[in-house]
């Protein structure tokens, strides 16, 4: 058993995927920093604060707005609970509130599992009790998340949930 280890260990730091990339493609990350998105958008919010981080139906978020609202987002996270490595499902559709919420989620050192906001309540459940998420986000009224949660709650399942969409938070069970 040892010596199939060492051999696989052997053949990892040979790298044998280097044989596939194209002519000219580096096997390095280099010349870039070694910097997280996190660290762009914070350095491109001081450098270019009214520079356009997103563009959306006409409307635009600055750098400084998306660090703004994504570090507020952060500080609820934390204010309700969520802590490293907890995960937190994003149940947002393609909108600038899903970029802000996924560094939030980041910020606050949480792990982001992004969910199908057309899921089905059966499809939701699996999902959410599947990625072992503790939170879920939203960014429109939670009534049907309600109905949904409600529902779901009623069965036994690892997860409970905090939407912070209109600063409201369930603990499974009503609590």
């Amino acid at each position: 058993m040892r010596v199939g280890i060492s051999l696989v260990l052997r053949r990892m730091s040979e790298k044998p995927w280097f044989k596939s990339y194209d002519e000219g493609v580096p096997h390095t990350l280099k010349p870039y920093p070694p910097k997280t998105l996190l660290d762009v958008v914070s350095e491109t919010a001081r450098e270019r604060p009214n520079h356009p981080a997103l563009l959306f139906k006409g409307a635009q978020v600055s750098y400084t707005q998306l660090e703004r609202e994504s570090d507020a987002l952060a500080a609820a996270l934390v204010a309700q609970g969520v802590a490293k490595g907890d995960r937190v499902a994003l149940l947002l559709p393609n909108c600038p509130q899903a970029v802000i919420a996924q560094f939030g989620v980041w910020k606050a050192g949480a792990i982001v599992a992004p969910l199908n906001p057309l899921y089905t309540e059966r499809e939701l459940e699996h999902a959410l009790n599947e990625c072992g998420a503790e939170t879920v986000v939203v960014c429109w009224s939670p009534t049907k998340f309600r109905d949904t949660w409600s529902s779901a709650a009623s069965r036994p399942s690892p997860w409970w949930a905090r939407c912070c969409g209109e600063n409201w938070w369930q603990r499974k069970g009503g609590e």
